[in-house]
């Protein structure tokens, strides 16, 4: 920055960013309207204050599931059941279908034979 800057004293940033976390500069109070230029007579406190080191946010870790392989185990074993069941009973409908189809065109066939 001090090369951007040349060492101008003149300039006063109203706020300063670096790329590392241990240099971390928090903005200046800057009044309402948004120009820090009238702020020479508060330079002179702010200049005694450090900011305080920020911390690390931590990530939040998931919360550890209550249940234990046995009881997934049974979980699965449960499921692969009632699919086991659903798909039983599809079946059975089908089948039911296709008889109820069969009759259908048989009887559709005979109706044709007798009416020639």
């Amino acid at each position: 920055m001090s090369e951007c800057l040349n060492n101008d004293v003149s300039i006063n940033p109203a706020c300063t960013m670096e790329s590392t976390a241990a240099n971390v500069h928090f903005p200046r109070n800057i009044s309402d309207q948004g120009c820090g230029d009238d702020e020479d007579d508060e330079d002179e406190s702010d200049e005694g204050l450090e900011a305080p080191p920020m911390k690390k946010k931590r990530c939040r870790k998931r919360p550890k599931s209550r249940s234990s392989a046995a009881e997934m185990l049974d979980f699965l074993q449960s499921y692969s059941e009632k699919r086991e069941k659903v798909e039983e009973e599809k079946l059975k409908i089908v089948k039911e279908m296709k008889q109820e189809k069969k009759e259908f065109f048989d009887k559709f066939l005979n109706y044709l034979e007798k009416k020639q």
